[in-house]
């Protein structure tokens, strides 16, 4: 093998591993506006779980408003992808 098939060899190794790697994977974490109810039948909304921004390891951060209650009813609204907020509406 003469050194430019060694070095056309090289690059594609590399670019395979390059791609493979987790830095270069793009990752997505859903996002979710949670509402809050007084009860079971989810009559009475009492607070709301706000989605308000991405961190940089693509963790939603949220905000409570009200009351928290453990009936709950989530809606999809967007994915953290690489720290930034896509909202899907």
């Amino acid at each position: 093998m003469g050194k430019r098939t060694k070095l056309f060899c090289s690059i594609a190794v590399a670019s395979v591993f390059v791609s493979l790697s987790p830095a270069s994977a793009q990752s997505s974490t859903p996002a979710y506006h949670t509402t809050l109810y007084s009860d079971a039948a989810h009559t009475t909304p009492v607070g709301d779980i706000w989605w308000v921004g991405c961190d940089r390891w693509n963790n939603p951060n949220y905000r409570l408003e009200g009351t928290y209650t453990y009936y709950t009813e989530d809606e999809l609204v967007g994915y953290c992808v690489d720290g930034q907020m896509e909202w899907i509406f």
